[in-house]
């Protein structure tokens, strides 16, 4: 039977990059902001509701990272997305591009996975080859997934959040109910048409649900190499 994945917090509001902008620097992502804006550092700092010297400290390359919340209060200072402010390893124009981990998963027997608006973990990671614009990745944290995940693997999924599709039966998804949950468990015929199977390895099989969606899980990145690829903490301007 398929292994659960469990609790974390994840974030819903992250999205993928959206112009070239991103592949810049940081001081020079927040400089080209401020100048389409108008603004000056400290006024920028206001409308985000930052320290004084936030923004100015960035130009001046004494704040080289910028991640969480702050990230978050910083594009809205900009009027841009968080995507488009986070220098990555694909500034090197042949490197891949990298993504925040948006949450963690650790040990529940039912499989719930909590989406949380948190800070967001603040540790990157690379989209795989197969990844899409809405490509989604959290690390497993605990031994509560045994030959499916184990601790500190990197699970990748697909977040569209579709209908079930007959491809996706016998597979693992991330599935949320019309109670809320959302899981991750392996999807199963139910016993009538729309009605569906959910099964796990720790907590009992769900019987006969409804999914409000179902998101493909895409890529699965062992420890080792997760340990390997992750930039913890954020990434270097």
């Amino acid at each position: 039977m398929f292994p659960p994945i469990a609790s974390g917090n994840i974030r819903r509001d992250l999205r993928p990059r959206l112009s070239d902008i991103s592949a810049m620097s940081l001081k020079a992502n927040v400089e080209s902001r401020l100048e389409e804006l108008g603004i000056n550092p400290y006024e920028a700092a206001r409308r985000g509701g930052l320290e004084r010297n936030f923004v100015q400290d960035i130009l001046h390359e004494r704040k080289r990272t910028v991640r969480g919340d702050n990230l978050n209060k910083l594009a809205k200072a900009l009027a841009c997305e968080p995507a488009d402010l986070i220098p990555s390893a694909g500034s090197r124009r042949s490197g891949p591009e990298y993504r925040e981990v948006i949450g963690y998963a650790g040990a529940d027997p039912e499989g719930t996975v909590l989406f949380a608006h948190g800070q967001g973990t603040g540790d990157y990671a690379p989209v795989p080859p197969n990844g899409s614009p809405t490509a989604r990745a959290i690390e497993i944290r605990g031994h509560s997934m045994p030959f499916f995940a184990e601790d500190g693997t990197l699970v990748w999924f697909d977040d569209q959040k579709t209908k079930p599709d007959p491809e996706m039966i016998g597979h693992v998804v991330v599935v949320q109910l019309d109670t809320d949950e959302v899981l991750i468990k392996r999807l199963l015929r139910g016993s009538d048409r729309g009605l569906f199977d959910l099964e796990s390895i720790a907590g009992p099989t769900r019987r006969d649900v409804r999914p409000v969606w179902v998101a493909r899980i895409i890529s699965i990145i062992p420890p080792l190499e997760a340990r390997r690829i992750i930039q913890r903490g954020g990434l270097a301007a």
